[in-house]
């Protein structure tokens, strides 16, 4: 039978708080309101703050691989449900773990994670974004480069907007540093595309690497899964007040008396933790092993509250 106390002293040492409420990555806080915490149990209420009459409006939240249309109001509120996320489980054996003079491994668990569950939501966004159709495709000519296919995104959505953040593939990002060295070299002159962005209030971001390792078993082969296109764009539009970010992600506290009751510990209010479990398994020899199983687990929700702030354009030919 599993010592309680063991798992106690375990989820002290490992399963705190990831860092309150945590901090998104920068590609995300770029163009998302990350403010919109709620209380332990508290529901999610959406009001129509965009439409020019009672009307109502939408937005769209963003669901696995589609975006679902949610009609809002000004008047009454709208209630959106958020989704439990959880990152991949990472094991530890115990038993190397004690044999060994090597006590750090379950800070490098925890980074693991941390930056599993990171990458995560970065591409549950922009695979959302990049679900849009219609008005938000960038009409793309024979002949336009990625600098022009940003700042035609830019125009699309420059009425409704101050300031412009582009996000971008790998190769679209090397395409707009590579452009000088190439004018350089055929044809006398510099032009520097990234710098003249710039100068048109667009900050061009480049999406981290295009696939997440995610640790799966206990000998961490993993999986290689797509976070954004090499080849796509996502053009946001940017404003001054209170509405400034086109996407919203709203994050739940969780209750600090259940995690008391799981874990035995009493601590800060996070929206995110890591929960650690010891668990019986069964080795390639048959005799009973011992292993951490560490994840991290949170509730949150992301929601499109201004489509006219997006253009995107994907699958580009870089050679244009």
């Amino acid at each position: 039978m599993i010592n309680n106390d063991m798992v106690l002293h375990f989820n002290k040492l490992f399963g705190k708080p990831v860092n309150g409420i945590t901090p998104l990555p920068g590609i995300l806080t770029s163009v998302v309101d990350t403010s919109k915490v709620l209380q332990p149990g508290e529901p999610c209420f959406v009001y129509d703050y965009n439409s020019i009459d009672d009307s109502g409006g939408t937005v769209l939240v963003i669901g696995t691989h589609k975006l679902n249309l949610v009609a809002i109001s000004q008047k009454e509120p709208t209630l959106i449900n958020l989704k439990a996320k959880k990152s991949p489980a990472f094991y530890v054996d115990f038993t190397s773990l004690l044999n060994s003079a090597d006590v750090d491994v379950l800070g490098r668990k925890k980074f693991q994670m941390i930056d599993a569950f990171d990458s995560a939501e970065v591409m549950e966004v922009m695979d959302g974004v990049m679900q849009l159709s219609g008005d938000n495709l960038i009409d793309v000519d024979s002949g336009m480069d990625a600098y022009d296919i940003i700042v035609a995104g830019k125009r699309m959505v420059a009425d409704v907007s101050d300031s412009f953040v582009a996000i971008v593939g790998n190769d679209v990002y090397e395409s707009l540093e590579d452009v000088d060295k190439k004018l350089v070299a055929t044809q006398n002159y510099a032009l520097n595309p990234l710098k003249a962005l710039a100068e048109q209030r667009i900050t061009v971001m480049r999406c981290p690497d295009s696939t997440v390792k995610y640790g799966e078993s206990g000998d961490e082969s993993g999986t290689d899964v797509s976070i954004f296109g090499s080849t796509d764009v996502a053009v946001f539009g940017l404003r001054s007040g209170a509405d400034k970010f086109p996407i919203t992600m709203v994050r739940r506290l969780l209750h600090p008396d259940i995690i008391k009751s799981l874990t035995g510990l009493v601590e800060q209010v996070a929206s995110e933790r890591v929960f650690v479990t010891l668990s019986p398994s069964q080795d390639l020899e048959n005799d009973l092993a011992l292993q951490l199983i560490c994840f991290i687990y949170g509730q949150s929700i992301f929601y499109i509250n201004d489509a006219r702030r997006i253009a995107v354009a994907s699958s580009l030919d870089m050679n244009l």
